[in-house]
Parts: structure tokens; C-alpha cells; sequence
């Protein structure tokens, strides 16, 4: 939908109009499972690609110490 020249990279924004998954990574919930996908990310600083890691927390509860 849209393309831009961002210095030496061209930034490429569309729309997603289908999602696919191979069975062999949907969960319990029918839904994609991280674990099971096993995801890298790229790092484009130290250019190196990493392992998602382990789960450290429930989501939405991190924060909640930090209520006044």
C-alpha cells in the first residue's frame, strides 16, 4: 500500500489479507503457540540472530507492583 525510501532501506507497508500456519504449530487454543514456532529475531545493531527466550512472566501482571 505503501512504499518509502528510508536512507539505505525501503520501508514496504501493506495489508494482510490472509494468515497462514502449519498445523504443527497451533496450540491447544488454536492459535499459533510461540513455543511451538520456535521464532528468531534479528538484531540489527550486533547483526545477530536470536532465540525468543523463555517465558518470565504472566502478562499483565509484571507491572502491577509498581501501582501507587
Amino acid at each position: 500500500m505503501n512504499i518509502v525510501e528510508v536512507g539505505s532501506h525501503t520501508q514496504i507497508t501493506g495489508e494482510i489479507v490472509n494468515i497462514q500456519a502449519d498445523e504443527d504449530v497451533i496450540g491447544e487454543k488454536g492459535k499459533v503457540d510461540l513455543k511451538l514456532l520456535n521464532p528468531i529475531v534479528y538484531d540489527d545493531v550486533l547483526y545477530d540472530y536470536l532465540e525468543v527466550g523463555e517465558k518470565i512472566a504472566d502478562a499483565f501482571n509484571v507491572g502491577v507492583k509498581f501501582r501507587k
